[in-house]
């Protein structure tokens, strides 16, 4: 028997009670759900019995729902883009400054705040963010002075990120293994890029090294598959060892006239690597520097240099020629194995010790 039946049988006061006592015995969830389903005939009995009561409950029905609806809207706000004080845990300097030692959230993007409790937040502590493997993006704040060791590396959805002024080294691991890595942008003063800061960032095609740059420390870039050009800046005076070995997209590198030491491997493996521009300020070119370069076709070697190690160009197939300087007095083991391509050499006088293999 429907409603409608049950308000033409029996009295205005019989609906009433028998309205009172499903409601009384209903939980609110049900009777939202009861009164939602039959709204029809709701307006219907709206129509034929006036009742005061009824309106009160449909307004208090609605009003639940709105503040439900509210409530969730503001959490849904909350995990998208507030960052809380509450979700980093810090260090006090004893300086009036805090050090970030961890973030305990899930945001997927965060904004790093000035200050925390009333200190200016100017160091960002070792492995504070490792593996936060949410985080797509990360604001940081521009009174940030340092960014420790592995602050960030293993987030492997972290996307961009942009380094403050002040900030004057980007310390060993800061981004390893970060491979969704696209874009990194170096604002300021930073003198020193550590070991193994970008290593692994698969995905990272371009960086502006800074002029203020000295060092690129060992494996600093190795493998950023994506990486197409570099110019080492001429403050830059020694590049590590395997710095960026195995940057198989790379076909140009140009290297500042200040540099001195191009370390072992520090180039090796780079498949697509046609020319590279060495100055007269080089004196010593590790072993296996330009190993397995296979699309290297020539490379002048300055007259400052004096050895050529060990696997220097070993496997570089497209090398049809090269002039080796006057001043060269040993050739390594191996130093142009593999070379296929390779034509003509001119060797000097000036060598008195050639390993084995040479070629």
């Amino acid at each position: 028997m429907t409603e409608s039946e049950e308000v033409t049988e029996t009295s205005t006061a019989e609906v009433e009670e028998t309205e009172t006592e499903e409601v009384t015995e209903a939980p609110d969830t049900e009777v939202v759900e009861a009164e939602s389903s039959e709204e029809p005939e709701a307006a219907s009995e709206t129509e034929e019995v006036e009742e005061p009561e009824a309106a009160g409950e449909t307004e208090d029905v609605e009003t639940t729902e709105v503040i439900a609806e509210t409530e969730e809207f503001e959490v849904t706000s909350e995990e998208k883009t507030a960052t809380a004080a509450e979700d980093f845990t810090y260090e006090d300097n004893d300086d009036g400054t805090a050090t970030i030692t961890g973030y305990t959230g899930s945001d997927t993007e965060v904004v790093i705040p000035e200050q925390i409790d009333e200190k200016s937040v100017t160091r960002i502590g070792e492995d504070a963010f490792e593996e936060c493997i949410q985080l797509i993006d990360v604001k940081l704040p521009n009174n940030l002075t340092n960014i420790e060791a592995g602050a960030f590396s293993n987030c492997l959805s972290l996307q961009s990120i942009t380094i403050p002024e002040n900030v004057t080294s980007i310390e060993d691991y800061t981004f390893s293994q970060d491979s969704s890595l696209k874009e990194v942008e170096i604002l300021g003063k930073v003198t020193n890029i550590g070991r193994s800061a970008f290593d692994g960032c698969s995905n990272l095609r371009d960086i502006n090294i800074p002029e203020s740059v000295t060092y690129i420390g060992q494996d600093a870039f190795n493998e950023c598959n994506s990486l197409e050009n570099i110019t080492i800046p001429e403050g830059v005076t020694s590049i590590g060892d395997s710095a960026f070995r195995a940057c198989g997209s790379i076909t140009n590198v140009i290297i500042g006239k200040n540099v001195r030491e191009i370390g072992g491997f520090a180039f090796s493996e780079c498949l697509g690597l046609e020319t590279i521009v060495i100055p007269e300020s080089i004196i010593s070119i590790g072993k296996g520097a330009f190993e397995g370069d296979r699309s290297l076709i020539n490379i002048a070697i300055p007259d400052s240099v004096t050895s050529i190690e060990d696997d220097t160009f070993r496997w570089c197939s497209s090398l049809t020629s090269i002039e080796i300087p006057n001043n060269v007095t040993k050739i390594g083991e191996e130093a142009f194995g593999g070379c296929n391509s390779l034509t003509s050499i001119k060797i000097p006088a000036s060598v008195t010790n050639i390993g084995e293999y040479p070629f």
